[in-house]
């Protein structure tokens, strides 16, 4: 079994909105922002592979961005795997540039912002 390179800590979870999605009562993905004034940045968001392109993650998505209205956010940041920015971009995110990977400096990866409209 591959390691895991990211670690979400029971601290993370109890100092930034969490939220996750369940089939079955089985936990399937889950999202975790940071939250900086009028902005957040998008910490987490996962669905279990099995459940990709069975609209999950629209839902998961869709309950984000309430979410941040609701709390008066306007923008979200995101960086993402190249493979995983095509989701977002259906979603509405727009690419603003590439930054260096804290994983692999030697790798650029894409950050991305949505605006979450009135």
């Amino acid at each position: 079994m591959p390691k895991s390179i990211y670690k979400v800590t029971e601290e993370f979870i109890n100092n930034n909105p969490t939220f996750i999605i369940e089939k079955d009562e089985n936990i399937i993905g889950f999202y975790s922002i940071l939250i900086n004034e009028n902005e957040a940045s998008l910490e987490y968001f996962y669905i279990e592979p099995k459940y990709i392109g069975k609209g999950y993650g629209r839902i998961l998505w869709n309950h984000m961005v309430q979410n941040c209205k609701n709390l008066g956010i306007k923008e979200i940041e995101i960086v993402t795997s190249p493979e995983a920015k095509v989701f977002y971009m259906k979603m509405g995110a727009v690419q603003t540039c590439e930054i260096k990977s804290l994983v692999n400096k030697e790798r650029k990866i894409p950050q991305l912002i949505y605006t979450i409209e009135k």
